[in-house]
């Protein structure tokens, strides 16, 4: 039996937010695994290069697509 995680257990979330930087307009991934919340941030930031894109672990940023990372 395999065991399936509840989107509360996955810590890094890769979001698309709004031009103003208001809210949140798709989560892109969520997911338990840095490399992957990682890979998938920076293929959003090359498709999406003028949005807001940031890399979130819980409630921390450790990426934003408007600076230098």
């Amino acid at each position: 039996m395999i065991a399936i995680s509840w989107p509360f257990d996955l810590p890094y979330s890769v979001e698309l937010w709004d031009d103003a930087d208001s809210h949140v307009e798709e989560l892109i991934a969520l997911t338990g695994d840095y490399r992957v919340a990682r890979a998938a941030f920076d293929e959003a930031v090359k498709c999406r290069p003028d949005r807001i894109v940031t890399l979130r672990q819980k409630t921390r940023l450790l990426a934003d697509s408007r600076r230098k990372n």
